[in-house]
């Protein structure tokens, strides 16, 4: 299943949950603007899915989402796999 955000998935759980599953993989490769709110999102999304049963992953964070959860603490919070992936940068 692919979600646009945190809430589309959240209001899926009832549906993932009733097919059997049981590990949620959040793929935050290409995630390079966010606020505060993103990152508690993420932690009430993981307590959510935790309180029904799932595990929740945080995958291949983009490097200023890995900086974000390390600098709040959060990877220590969040389950986090995978390096941080580089930004594209812009050719001059």
């Amino acid at each position: 299943m692919v979600a646009q955000s945190l809430s589309d998935l959240g209001k899926a759980l009832p549906d993932l949950i009733a097919q059997g599953v049981t590990q949620i993989h959040l793929d935050t490769s290409r995630v390079v603007e966010f606020d505060s709110s993103t990152l508690e999102a993420l932690l009430e999304f993981d307590a959510l899915a935790g309180s029904r049963g799932l595990s929740v992953t945080v995958q291949q964070p983009s490097e200023v989402m890995a900086l974000a959860l390390e600098v709040t603490g959060l990877d220590g919070r969040l389950t986090v796999e995978g390096a941080p992936r580089s930004e594209p940068t812009s050719a001059s």
